[in-house]
């Protein structure tokens, strides 16, 4: 069994100088800019236990879980540097957002060895992905106002198994999983900022995943290692609505969501062997991902083509020392990696 206690606390601060928008607003003369700042707090703490029941021959229960309490206060505020210089300073907002969660997540688990080499087993848990404030709010509303943590229920059925004298690994996995109030970042209507929207972090959503993980993995000579690794997604949202500019409402869920392709798979292989009085190593790994969104409206901008990407590197160990040379994206792929939503 395992009991464990958690604690975290963080503080964080961010300043900004923002120079683009305001010397469009209000007349302001050329060289005036904002200088919006966060101080950040967070307190978290957590119990957790997992323990294991050997209730049968080749049965296995093994039962967990973890309470999680988090609290967490922002201050925002801003400035108007008229001239750019720091001579004339006007007050532009400040704002104060807290908020407190706390959750029970269990998992439960049930394996059967069904040979010496073999087993499979059933799992399922609960997740929880804390709530939070949107740091870089430009106004009172979106500052003062949280977001709600984001659920995950989820069931996975798996298989492991090894082969030819333990020389080889597989293992399969089949998994669905239920998101509720899933977070997502969105344009509102904030009628107190300068710009009259914001992009926030809301709970707008929900969601639904399920997969198949197929890895496999062989010592095929001494010192060489090879492998390979599949996976299939079918994510899609179940709601997600949002009020848009004009206060009215639109339904989403038929947009893909961000970060989901539907088809991955990765070949690597290393090689070992011994080299004066030391140790090197070659490694190679070739990671493919299908279609997928960078953007929750996806756009075309944020839509990132299916690609592979090669990377490479030779080690060398002795003693205390490693040297490595390495290369990455050695088939020089050019394809968008984030896009960032702003308001205009």
């Amino acid at each position: 069994y395992v009991l464990g206690l958690y604690k975290w606390d963080s503080e964080y601060q961010l300043d900004q100088q923002l120079l683009y928008l305001l010397t469009a607003i209000g007349g302001l003369p050329p060289g005036a800019k904002s200088t919006p700042n966060t101080d950040h707090e967070t307190d978290s703490w957590a119990a957790f236990f997992e323990v294991d029941f050997a209730f049968a021959e080749r049965w296995v229960l093994t039962l967990g879980g973890r309470y999680t309490d988090e609290e967490k206060k922002m201050t925002r505020s801003s400035e108007i540097d008229l001239f750019g210089d720091g001579s004339t300073l006007l007050p532009d907002f400040e704002a104060t957002g807290e908020g407190d969660w706390d959750d029970f997540t269990p998992k439960a688990s049930i394996s059967y060895d069904l040979t010496a080499d073999q087993m499979m087993y059933l799992t399922y848990a609960e997740g929880f992905r804390s709530g939070g404030l949107n740091g870089r709010a430009g106004a009172p509303s979106s500052t003062e106002q949280p977001y709600d943590p984001e659920y995950v229920n989820m069931a996975e059925f798996g298989w492991k198994a090894t082969w030819w004298e333990s020389r080889m690994t597989t293992s399969l996995a089949v998994f669905y999983q239920e998101y509720d109030d899933k977070q997502e970042e969105v344009v509102i209507p904030a009628p107190d900022s300068p710009q009259g929207q914001e992009t926030v972090t809301l709970n707008a959503a929900s969601a639904t995943m399920q997969g198949i993980e197929f890895e496999l993995q062989a010592l095929l000579l001494e010192g060489w290692t090879a492998g390979a690794n599949f996976g299939y997604l079918d994510a899609e949202y179940d709601e997600f609505e949002i009020e848009t500019l004009d206060g009215s409402k639109q339904d989403l869920s038929d947009l893909e969501l961000r970060r989901a392709p539907e088809y991955t798979y990765a070949l690597y292989t290393t090689y070992e062997f011994n080299l004066g009085p030391g140790l090197t190593s070659l490694q190679a790994i070739y990671r493919y991902k299908d279609d997928y969104e960078t953007t929750f409206l996806n756009d075309d901008f944020g839509h990132v083509n299916g690609h592979g990407i090669l990377d490479a590197s030779i080690s060398y160990y002795w003693n205390n020392w490693t040297f490595r040379a390495f290369g990455r994206n050695l088939t020089d792929e050019n394809e968008v990696s984030a896009c960032l939503l702003y308001t205009s």
